[in-house]
């Protein structure tokens, strides 16, 4: 176990854990007509990073970053559609804990950026049809644990 105080000298800041991610993900089918095909909904690529950050004993704060790369429309396990877009989205976290009480609130998708986690398409339409999520956005919430 490191001492944080070493590298930052601020007797306020009780831990520091700094988190990495990536996940590489080659899913296709294995037989019938859509053999070698990607599975549809599936990122590829994946990853993520962040830290969280502990002070005046009671308080949490964390910064994350996540990255979600395109992936084929669900239902389209021919991928005969061009695959969603890849997107980022940085989150933030502010927490208070007291034993088995949490109170906190969170900034989501900080960067206010515009994306579609799921696009699914028609093979009888032949159309996509995109479900965008939200842009900047809070969250306030408490939980007891016992």
């Amino acid at each position: 176990r490191m001492d944080i105080h070493r590298f930052f000298p601020m007797e306020f800041i009780d831990s520091l854990e700094l988190i990495t991610n990536y996940n590489f993900q080659d899913v296709r089918f294995v037989k019938g007509s859509n053999n070698k095909k990607f599975v549809p909904g599936v990122p590829r690529h994946q990853a993520g990073g962040g830290f969280l950050i502990g002070f005046f004993k009671y308080f949490d704060f964390s910064l994350l970053y996540r990255y979600y790369g395109a992936q084929f429309a669900i239902n389209d396990v021919g991928n005969t559609v061009t695959p969603n877009k890849h997107f980022s989205v940085l989150d933030a976290k502010l927490a208070f804990k007291h034993n088995n009480l949490e109170i906190y609130a969170g900034l989501n998708n900080i960067l206010n950026e515009y994306y579609s986690p799921y696009l699914v398409y028609s093979s009888f339409s032949g159309n996509s049809a995109y479900f965008p999520a939200p842009g900047r956005n809070f969250d306030v919430g408490m939980s007891l644990k016992f």
